[in-house]
């Protein structure tokens, strides 16, 4: 009875490696290519760690409004925007201390997500990146406009590569919502 259940869970395990292969290599693989152009930071790790969770919910083959890429998008921007803004507040004010920075943007995101319906944590943590980082606002935006691409990219990849998507309903990533 043991060895039955043994051989079942690894030819479950298997069939599930064939389907789930291909959209996680184009994930990883999406990550690992834009960890290539940065060096390794606090900073950077948690911004890694959250492009990651993105990639890997972006290639789910489920579609719901929490998995269309315009709801992670536009999760990006609010997070991001919202990051950028208590770094420019605390670049201001000296007196608010890195973990009040943190505080405000990780608890200011979440309001913003759940309040837009566009919930998608790893955007969160996107935000905190933006406040540990210690760059340029410009460099910021183009950092978040480079991993909006990339989910872009990971995405349609997922309708080019995976049997369960057509080509041609990816417009609908943008236009219409799922719920």
């Amino acid at each position: 009875m043991i060895l039955r259940k043994i051989k079942k869970f690894f030819k479950k395990e298997r069939r599930i490696w064939h389907k789930r292969f291909i959209p996680s290599f184009i994930g990883g693989i999406a990550v690992a290519i834009v960890s290539f152009f940065f060096k390794f930071s606090g900073a950077n790790i948690a911004m890694f760690a959250s492009v990651g969770a993105s990639a890997a919910i972006l290639t789910n083959k489920y579609r719901h409004h929490l998995v269309m890429l315009k709801t992670i998008l536009l999760s990006y921007v609010v997070s991001g925007i919202i990051g950028i803004l208590i770094l420019l507040a605390g670049r201001k004010f000296t007196a608010l201390h890195t973990s009040l920075q943190i505080f405000f943007v990780i608890t200011l995101s979440i309001i913003a997500l759940y309040s837009f319906d566009i919930f998608h944590p790893p955007a969160i943590s996107a935000a905190l990146a933006v406040v540990l980082y210690d760059r340029s606002i410009i460099e910021l935006l183009f950092l978040f406009l480079s991993v909006m691409i990339l989910f872009i990219i990971i995405r349609f990849s997922i309708y080019v590569f995976y049997e369960h998507h057509r080509v041609r309903d990816f417009v609908y990533e943008f236009i219409r919502e799922i719920k």
